[in-house]
C-alpha cells in the first residue's frame, strides 16, 4: 500500500495484541471460549498487515501463540474489513468458527503430544474460490451467482494437500478485477486476512495482483500442478502457487504442492549467478491499426527498461 494509505488503514486496524482482541472475536464466533481467551497472557503481539507464516511458525514451535489464536486473530481481520470497515469485499466466503477453531484446537493437541508437521502446521491459509472444497464446509462458486449453493463431490487435491501439511482453511477468495483474477486472494494477503493464500493464474492472474499488493507470487509449472478439482482455464495454460508475504513463505507452501522440488534450497540471499532479463516492449507492442499508442506508456517503459539496464549492469 502507499503509505499514506498505510497509515489510514493503521487508524482503523491498530496492532492488535491478544487481550483486546479476545472478547470481540470471542463474542462475534465461538462464545465457548470467551473464558479461554480471557485468561491468556502473552509477551507477543501480532501485526497482521506484516507477520509472514514463518514469523507465526517460530511463534507456534516456542509455544508462544497458538493455533487457536491465530485462527480467531485473522476471523477477526476479516469481520472487521471485508463487509465492513473497509470494505475490501475480498472473501466470498468464510469457514464456520466453530469448524476451524476446532481443526485448529487438535493440531495444538497434536503439535504438544508429537510435534509439528513440516513447516506450516497449524498455519491459516485462504484458497481462491474455484478450488473445490465440500469437506471442508466451503462451496465453491468461481465468482458467479449460478454456481451458488452447489457443491462439487470430491475436494481438489491441492487442498487436500494443505490440510495434510496441517494448514487451517479459514475462507475462500474473491476473483475477477482488473489486476486478474487471483486479485481477492493478493489483497486478503495485503489486508491480513491470512499469512497466505492460493490463487491460480493462466497468463498473470497470480503475479499481476501480488505485484500490485505489495506481495510475492509464484505460478508453479504448467502440466505439474495437480489442478483436477479446480474450475480451470485450460490445461495447456492454468496452474496455481501461492501469494505471501515473503519468498519463505512461497517456497514452503510450494514445497506442500510440488513435494520433492526442495524450493526451499533456492533461498540463498544472493544474487550471485542470478541475472535479470525485461522485455523489449516494442517487440511485444501490438500493431497501430489494432491498438491506438498511448504516449505516457511509451515514456514510461523507456524509463524502466534504461532503469532495468542499470540494475542489470550493477549486479
Amino acid at each position: 500500500m502507499p503509505e499514506p494509505a498505510l497509515e489510514q488503514y493503521r487508524e482503523n486496524n491498530p496492532v492488535m495484541n491478544f487481550r483486546t482482541f479476545s472478547t470481540a472475536i470471542s463474542v462475534a464466533f465461538m462464545p465457548r471460549i470467551i473464558s479461554v481467551f480471557r485468561k491468556m497472557t502473552r509477551r507477543h503481539t501480532i501485526d497482521v498487515l506484516t507477520a509472514t507464516a514463518s514469523d507465526l511458525r517460530k511463534l507456534l514451535d516456542s509455544g508462544e501463540v497458538s493455533s487457536v489464536e491465530l485462527v480467531g486473530l485473522y476471523l477477526g481481520q476479516i469481520a472487521r474489513h471485508n463487509k465492513q470497515g473497509l470494505m475490501l469485499n475480498a472473501m466470498i466466503s468464510t469457514a464456520s468458527a466453530n469448524r476451524v477453531l476446532e481443526e485448529a484446537r487438535m493440531l495444538d493437541s497434536e503439535r504438544a503430544q508429537k510435534g509439528p508437521r513440516p513447516k506450516l502446521h497449524g498455519i491459516p491459509i485462504i484458497l481462491k474460490d474455484v478450488i473445490c472444497t465440500p469437506n471442508f464446509g466451503l462451496e465453491t462458486t468461481a465468482g458467479s451467482l449460478a454456481l451458488k449453493g452447489l457443491n462439487a463431490t470430491e475436494d481438489a487435491p491441492i487442498a487436500t494437500l494443505l490440510r495434510e501439511a496441517g494448514c487451517i482453511v479459514i475462507g475462500k477468495s474473491n476473483l475477477s478485477t482488473p489486476a486478474g483474477s487471483s486479485s481477492g486472494s493478493a489483497v486478503a494477503i495485503a489486508a491480513g486476512f491470512a499469512p497466505l493464500t492460493i490463487g491460480t493464474e493462466a497468463n498473470g492472474s497470480i503475479v499481476q495482483p501480488a505485484i500490485r499488493a505489495a506481495a510475492y507470487g509464484l505460478k508453479g509449472t504448467v502440466g505439474d500442478m495437480i489442478m483436477k478439482g479446480t474450475q480451470s482455464g485450460g490445461a495447456a495454460f492454468d496452474s496455481a502457487g501461492p501469494i505471501a508475504k515473503s519468498a519463505e513463505d512461497c517456497a514452503a507452501v510450494m514445497d506442500i504442492l510440488l513435494p520433492g522440488r526442495d524450493f526451499r534450497s533456492h533461498l540463498t540471499k544472493s544474487w550471485d549467478g542470478i541475472r535479470i532479463a525485461y522485455l523489449d516492449y516494442k517487440t511485444w507492442q501490438l500493431p497501430d491499426s489494432m491498438c491506438e499508442k498511448t504516449p505516457a506508456f511509451d515514456t514510461q517503459h523507456v524509463s524502466i527498461r534504461s532503469l532495468s539496464s542499470a540494475a542489470t549492469d550493477s549486479l
